[in-house]
């Protein structure tokens, strides 16, 4: 019997009321080229059967393959199954818990629940097993596998503690990490500030304390094809006794208009609805307003179009290229259309450029947005007319800064003669890095003194 041919599986709904359950999956027993199968079976957070809890490596979400749920077809990452085949048992059972098997995607509703508590499921599992993906020849997977157990030792050497002592913390990260100030010890580029949410009581330590998905809404893209601190080094000094941090940069520019937006609104299911396209046309009609007061005039011309598209484009997916405008621009084009009244488009978009992007799909503008709490984030224009996108709120007068070693720009926050980190931005075009880079050479380097409390100094060299 090939799985190939059997029908898709269909999920039962979990039981009602449904705060606390979940599934996990029985995996059957099995071994070497045997098909992967498995039993979904309910739970509850309040008497949950002991079960393994599994994370994994997504790789190309496009490169899929079939398991087996109670006889019927299931579609599931590569990484996912082979993860699957190596960790059955080949004489019995075992029960696992991974999203992929044990939440039924389509079902907007429920995802959007067990995502919610996905970190109690994890934490009331036996035990969390870590699959980096397949064996290859160079070893990448046992060298990732070595580095965690690297770090972890160390920490904990660094901390006084021993590995078996964390599980008996609430909050690691709060009590361990942040108290001793070990979250940086070292880094080679200022790309650590990334992880920084701009909401929290430090203004500059990493939130490793909060997964990617909600800390971060451009968590998708590739490698930015430019950086605009260019190939540079950081230069910075931590003063543990007042908890400052020193970090060597350049202003760039300040922000003169701003918009603020969720990520979840671009999700793909808002168009699903006529309610979800209210609010999307609502969202996006303050946008361009604040683009058109930017400019002065409409429709709005293809050199503002075009690092909107760029700006609001990243993070679209693995494989967008940030910096392909042919692909970007009438995307995005073509999804204003679907949007937007045929009035409020005409208002906005020139009609060659309509024109030109009538054969662009633009329903794959849709972000892969889940139903995460997602952090406010902010649509900006500078003073000099650069576009972008923050991952945090932010406001009239704030600072675009760029720390050397950096990927992406800063948001500072003035308060005084003191700032505060508020995250990263990404802004549209190499035009931003050569504003920079000129910057960087007709000033001297600012020197960027952030505190751990609500605000932060800097001073000239």
């Amino acid at each position: 019997m090939s799985e190939y041919l059997l029908e898709p599986y269909r999920y039962d709904d979990l039981p009602d009321p449904p705060p606390g359950s979940f599934r996990v999956a029985e995996v059957l027993p099995g071994r070497n080229e045997d098909p992967v199968s498995y039993l979904l079976r309910s739970t509850d957070l309040s008497n949950p059967l002991e079960y393994e809890a599994l994370s994994y490596a997504w790789v190309d979400l496009n490169d899929r393959a079939t398991v087996i749920c109670e006889g019927k077809r299931v579609e599931v990452t590569r990484s996912l199954y082979g993860a699957l085949a190596q960790l059955r048992y080949q004489d019995r059972s075992r029960l696992l818990y991974a999203d992929a098997l044990c939440i039924n995607q389509p079902n907007v509703a429920e995802r959007g629940y067990q995502v919610r508590q996905m970190r109690k499921i994890y934490g009331k599992a036996r035990v969390v097993l870590s699959w980096p993906g397949p064996g290859t020849q160079d070893r990448q997977e046992a060298i990732a596998i070595e580095s965690i157990h690297k770090v972890s030792t160390f920490l904990c050497q660094r901390l006084g503690v021993s590995i078996s002592d964390l599980r008996s913390m609430s909050n690691i990260y709060q009590d361990l990490i942040l108290t001793n100030r070990a979250a940086l010890l070292d880094f080679r580029d200022t790309d650590i500030f990334t992880y920084v949410t701009g909401d929290g009581n430090s203004s500059w330590i990493p939130q490793w304390n909060k997964p990617m998905l909600f800390r971060n809404p451009f968590r998708f893209g590739r490698a930015l094809p430019w950086r605009p601190a260019g190939e540079t080094t950081p230069v910075w000094n931590i003063d543990k006794n007042l908890n400052i941090i020193s970090l060597t940069g350049y202003f760039v520019d300040s922000v003169k208009y701003v918009e603020p937006y969720n990520e979840h609104v671009f999700c793909n299911t808002m168009l699903d609805s006529k309610e979800g396209q209210g609010i999307l046309a609502q969202s996006w009609q303050r946008i361009l307003k604040t683009v058109e007061e930017s400019q002065s005039h409409s429709p709005l011309s293809t050199s503002t179009l075009t690092p909107a598209a760029t700006s609001f484009s990243f993070g679209l997916d693995e494989k967008t290229d940030p910096a392909d405008e042919s692909y970007l621009r009438p995307s995005f084009v073509a999804y204003f259309k679907l949007v937007l009244d045929k009035e409020t488009f005409s208002k906005y978009v020139p009609l060659e450029l309509a024109e030109r992007s009538e054969s662009a799909n633009g329903s794959t503008f849709g972000k892969p947005a889940w139903d995460f709490k997602y952090p406010e984030s902010s649509f900006f224009i500078t003073r000099n007319e650069f576009i972008g996108c923050a991952v945090s709120m932010i406001r009239h007068g704030n600072i675009i800064y760029v720390a050397l070693g950096s990927t992406y720009p800063f948001i500072l926050r003035p308060d005084g003669d003191e700032f505060l980190l508020r995250g990263y931005t990404y802004m549209n075009e190499e035009r931003a890095s050569l504003a920079a880079a000129k910057t960087a050479l007709s000033f001297e380097s600012y020197e960027l003194n952030s505190t751990t409390g609500s605000s932060s100094t800097y001073h000239l060299d």
